[in-house]
């Protein structure tokens, strides 16, 4: 599946289809590594269709979470980053461990950070393969 255009601001349709492309990519990956019933998606809201998130999933039970910000390209240049975040209010909430990855769509970015997303998903770390290139 091809990636889609970044450039979604002000146009609800491609919007829409941003939220498609990374739900269809997560729901291949979670049903072929068997986590699809131990997860919920989508788990934060988007009311500003800004990108952030563009897609989101949580499993409680393993206190892990992914949250995919998409953005428009500022250089021809793969724009991959992402980190590990904490999302939660320590004595208040369960604290979930969540990977957050920023990135506009070529395929390369799509296709690393759907590795991204699956190495988190089912072994709650980033394998050597997904280096931070920031």
């Amino acid at each position: 599946m091809a990636a889609r255009n970044n450039r979604f601001d002000g146009c609800p349709l491609q919007y829409k289809h941003a939220e498609d492309y990374w739900r269809t990519l997560w729901e291949a990956l979670a049903t072929e590594a068997g986590i699809i019933d131990a997860w919920e998606s989508p788990w934060l809201a988007a009311p500003l269709y800004d990108g952030s998130p563009i897609f989101s999933a949580v499993s409680r039970s393993q206190g892990r979470a992914i949250h995919v910000i998409q953005h428009e390209p500022t250089t021809d240049a793969l724009e991959l980053e992402w980190w590990i975040d904490e999302f939660g209010e320590q004595g208040v909430d369960a604290i979930i461990q969540q990977l957050v990855i920023s990135c506009a769509l070529p395929d390369e970015a799509a296709e690393r950070a759907t590795q991204m997303m699956r190495s988190w998903a089912v072994c709650g770390k980033i394998g050597p393969a997904s280096e931070n290139p920031a």
